[in-house]
């Protein structure tokens, strides 16, 4: 496997790991704008359930970060 792809076989491994184990929900924090990362987050099934303003700081500014949500075991509470 190239470059291209492994993004999304990482990640898939990753959910399929936490899927096994007891972990209810997965979440992850996206430093803005990073319109690639959003879009694999969403292939997989994350929702964005918040944001925090400038809280992040790359390249010498402050950035908004994204919260992203995965519900690892559908069905229960």
């Amino acid at each position: 496997m190239g470059i291209k792809g492994l993004g999304s076989a990482l990640m898939s491994r990753l959910i399929d790991c936490m899927k096994m184990s007891k972990l209810r929900r997965a979440y992850s924090l996206i430093t803005l704008p990073n319109q690639a990362s959003e879009a694999l987050h969403r292939k997989f099934g994350f929702v964005q359930v918040g944001q925090m303003t400038e809280v992040g700081f790359k390249f010498g500014q402050f950035h908004d970060v994204a919260i992203y949500e995965l519900p690892l075991h559908f069905g229960k509470n």
